[in-house]
């Protein structure tokens, strides 16, 4: 899979004979220095509204618009310190979900936990 989620590089499918014995360990988010702006949910409104700015971003082929947290400018995220810490007092799911993600089979009717 291509960066097609901005942070991720090689998304696989969580299964018990490859991942039974990892685990996720502590909280560098050094995987978000490149990135600029993540997605919002509606219900992190409250929360992220005292540490961010929020935009509503959209796509002119599909006129879809959709909310996200503006990171910094260019491809670094200024919330980000040099120790790969979160800067601010909340933490975008976006971010948080790393290196999670759900992928949707091709026919739609699934959803598959995976793992970058």
């Amino acid at each position: 899979m291509t960066k097609q989620l901005l942070i991720y590089e090689k998304v696989v499918p969580v299964s018990q004979e490859r991942h039974l014995d990892w685990h996720i360990q502590g909280k560098d988010y050094a995987f978000s220095r490149s990135v600029n702006s993540v997605p919002l949910m509606a219900t992190e409104f409250p929360f992220a509204a005292n540490d961010y700015t929020i935009v509503f971003a959209g796509n002119q082929a599909t006129g879809e618009i959709l909310p996200a947290i503006l990171l910094g400018m260019g491809e670094k995220n200024l919330y980000l310190s040099e120790t790969g810490e979160w800067k601010a007092k909340y933490v975008p799911a976006f971010v948080r979900r790393y290196p999670f993600v759900f992928a949707r089979h091709d026919d739609g009717s699934t959803l598959t936990l995976c793992i970058d």
